[in-house]
């Protein structure tokens, strides 16, 4: 019951096509992330955490291409 009522209001924030973890499967998709951060750093690799916004600039030579900026809040420039 509680769950629905939190599903919906994720749904709300995020939308229909993207997924959730809940219990167990969030402690398993932190062991994974652990475990391979382990691994990485074992071979030299320095561990990394970006900020959740970025420039623009940077999105699009990833490869994201936005919607047109009209239907868009204007971002960190």
């Amino acid at each position: 019951m509680v769950w629905n009522l939190i599903e919906k209001r994720i749904t709300n924030v995020s939308g229909s096509k993207f997924y959730y973890l809940k219990n167990e499967a969030v402690l398993l998709e932190m062991a994974l992330v652990n475990w391979a951060i382990t691994k990485v750093s074992k071979k030299g690799s320095t561990p990394l955490i970006t900020l959740g916004i970025v420039r623009s600039s940077v999105v699009e030579k990833c490869g994201f291409h936005p919607r047109a900026q009209s239907t868009q809040k204007r971002g960190y420039e």
